[in-house]
């Protein structure tokens, strides 16, 4: 329900009582890296992009880390602003960085842009380690 929900396990009381929703949400297990908004004057500007590094297996089966095709696959997450207010749109905006099998070409970790509005992402694993660009063509 995208709502905060206090666990009733814990006996201590929260630290603050004036916390607020998170503006954006992404499913358990992703691992947000990095994150970067979009420069004014670019095609996204002001659009929060995030680099979700996936997760190891989600599922026991097959020792500690579980079977390699039930990992949630990495992807980077596009946020809507509108007017510097969050929508609550999250978009898949690059995807296919993992197979069916679980095998992985790349896990976005840290995201950037150039002024002109060029995209810069980092790889820390999968087949292709190293440096991506991803420009409007």
């Amino acid at each position: 329900g995208k709502t905060l929900r206090r666990d009733h396990c814990i006996a201590v009381k929260p630290p603050r009582s004036d916390a607020r929703a998170p503006v954006a949400t992404f499913p358990a297990r992703n691992g947000p890296m990095g994150m970067a908004f979009a420069p004014q004057g670019s095609t996204w500007a002001g659009d929060a992009f995030v680099a979700l590094h996936g997760s190891w297996a989600t599922q026991p089966d097959g020792g500690f880390l579980g079977r390699r095709a039930s990992r949630r696959p990495p992807w980077v997450a596009r946020v809507r602003f509108d007017k510097a207010r969050a929508t609550g749109v999250v978009e898949e905006w690059i995807t296919g960085f993992q197979n069916a099998d679980g095998k992985r070409l790349a896990r976005p970790a840290g995201i950037t842009f150039r002024s002109d509005g060029t995209l810069y992402f980092t790889s820390d694993g999968g087949a292709v380690e190293g440096l991506f660009r991803l420009r409007r063509m």
